[in-house]
């Protein structure tokens, strides 16, 4: 019954917008006139919406099922409505239509009947296209569908208000309409299907999908910066389940968009911290490679650097040295190999003092201090086991670094040297020579 009672509703709609294009037509539009004082304008638009309001009770009361303590609800939602439509540019019949339709909508929605009233939506959508109170239909019809725990529609609904509706007012409401769908499904809320009957599977990684439609969609929204931050907040968190390891790129990638993006944002401090943890927690060891540590320590010099007040600033500060350490030990790591494994005491000594640059008081930085001492002195790494098999491995002289021709004479390499040059001037100078050159430069006179 009830459906039957939307189809009539939107086609009653449909016939009064065919009306008054009818009318439209064979009626010439009053020219504008400027002597209208503002008190008499708004003695007329209190007198429209007293029509709007008389329409309302009329529709609520042929709606049986609903009870008439819905008309105030409804007339309050109406002259929200009626003010914020007075600048759209709609016919005044039309806009009187629409704003009925739409609290009598409302009053389904605030009555529990949301199937009505998804279906009341549908049909001022359908009879005003190409009106900002489609918008708003559509908008309504997402918050119905978030109270009936059908999230991918609300969300569909949320998105056609920005994507389609651009100049609506509605457009910030239905950001933070979809912004607020992300956080119910990211908080595990389970969905229902079928009309809102059927309890569903939870799906929080989809959430990682709604945060980045949302921030192309408005990237320079007051929202936006929280749209990336909370989706590098959670993928971050969600980064050590099974088969998510690539969702600390994501991660990444949201929040360093948010800090060259938006260095305003309040949430670039906490960004700038979640990004050094980020990167610090890809780092598995000091004999692996460091481009991961190296990125958590700008991040975290960054921070103390850029927000010396902030309350975590010493944190980040002793992140910092915790981190050269790291640097130093994988250094250090790195010098050992060629000391004990290759007998490369240059090599060696060139990786240690890396580690003391680093870090010289840390303890790595320390050690690093020790084995060059011990090179100086002379004293070998102990042998290993390969060492004692088959014999250290042999040690590099000075000539195994340079390019070997560079070491035969300019002569034998084709070049003149200075020596040679002498020669050829001292030849020159001689009576002989001269002949022999002028011979040799004026051929006409053999």
């Amino acid at each position: 019954m009830k459906f039957f009672q939307a189809t009539l509703l939107a086609a009653a709609i449909a016939c009064a917008h065919a009306n008054a294009l009818a009318e439209g037509e064979n009626v010439p539009a009053p020219a504008p006139s400027a002597t209208i004082l503002p008190a008499s304008a708004e003695k007329i638009a209190k007198a429209e919406f007293e029509k709007i309001q008389i329409r309302v009770a009329e529709k609520i009361a042929d709606e049986t099922d609903l009870p008439a303590a819905r008309v105030p609800d409804s007339c309050a939602y109406a002259r929200a409505l009626f003010e914020r439509s007075a600048s759209w540019n709609v016919p005044e019949n039309r806009r009187a239509d629409a704003i009925s339709a739409l609290a009598t909508a409302l009053a389904f929605r605030e009555d529990d009947e949301t199937s009505d009233a998804l279906d009341a939506f549908d049909a001022v959508a359908l009879a005003f296209p190409e009106t900002l109170f489609a918008a708003e239909a559509l908008f309504q019809k997402s918050v119905i569908y978030t109270l009936r725990r059908q999230f991918e529609e609300a969300f569909e609904n949320a998105v056609a208000v920005v994507e389609t509706y651009p100049g609506s007012d509605r457009v910030g409401a239905a950001l933070a309409q979809g912004y607020l769908v992300a956080e119910t499904v990211r908080a595990g809320v389970r969905p229902r299907r079928f009309g809102g009957r059927l309890p569903w599977l939870k799906d929080r990684h989809s959430v990682l999908k709604f945060y980045e439609k949302l921030y192309a969609l408005e990237p320079n929204a007051e929202i936006a910066p929280r749209l990336l931050y909370r989706k590098g907040v959670f993928a971050a968190s969600i980064a050590d389940e099974w088969f998510e390891s690539d969702r600390k790129g994501d991660a990444i990638d949201a929040l360093e968009r948010l800090i060259s993006g938006h260095p305003e944002s309040p949430l670039v401090p906490e960004s700038y911290l979640l990004l050094a943890a980020t990167y610090e927690s890809l780092c598995v060891g000091a004999e692996w490679d460091q481009v991961s540590s190296r990125r958590a320590l700008n991040y975290y010099t960054d921070f103390y650097s850029l927000f010396p007040e902030h309350e975590k600033a010493e944190f980040a500060y002793e992140k910092t040295e915790e981190l050269r350490n790291l640097l130093a030990a994988n250094r250090v790591a790195i010098g050992d190999f060629y000391y004990s494994g290759h007998n490369n005491l240059r090599a060696a000594v060139g990786f240690y003092r890396e580690a003391i640059t680093y870090a010289p008081d840390s303890p790595a930085g320390l050690d690093a201090k020790e084995k060059i001492e011990k090179i100086r002195r002379g004293e070998r790494a102990p042998r290993t086991i390969i060492d004692w098999l088959f014999g250290r491995y042999p040690s590099p002289i000075t000539t195994d670094f340079l390019d070997a021709p560079s070491q035969k004479s300019l002569d034998a390499m084709g070049f003149q040297s200075a020596g040679s040059l002498e020669d050829d001037r001292a030849t020159s100078a001689t009576p002989s020579g001269t002949a022999e050159k002028q011979e040799y430069n004026d051929p006409s006179e053999k």
